[in-house]
């Protein structure tokens, strides 16, 4: 039995998380951490999302990998957002197509959208 709902990681690159802004809008983002908070493409997030990046110190991989060699960074943030929606924008030395990472009691699940 769950008695916690997962935490959904939408991981994008920051010009991708742009190019589909509105659908993250959508989807009622709870909270939004970034490689470079500072930059100014995940500044233009942050206000059009009206929410504070955190910053976030990543190991590159793809997929499974990437999601393996960050667990710890990634359960965390999980932990903080229970049932909720995070953005985590990586930077050019994350070679991540876009992906979603579920992070609950069940586990960890990663699909590509």
């Amino acid at each position: 039995m769950s008695l916690h709902c997962a935490a959904t990681l939408v991981v994008r690159r920051p010009e991708a998380a742009l190019d589909e802004i509105e659908a993250l809008r959508g989807r009622r983002i709870a909270g939004l951490y970034a490689v470079r908070p500072g930059s100014d493409e995940v500044t233009r997030i942050s206000a059009i999302l009206d929410l504070t990046a955190g910053e976030l110190d990543l190991e590159p991989g793809e997929g499974w990998g990437f999601a393996h060699l960050n667990e710890a960074v990634l359960q965390g943030i999980s932990d903080t957002h229970r049932g909720e929606t995070v953005l985590i924008l990586v930077g050019e030395e994350h070679p991540v197509e876009p992906i979603e990472i579920e992070i609950g009691d069940n586990g960890v699940s990663v699909r590509q959208p």
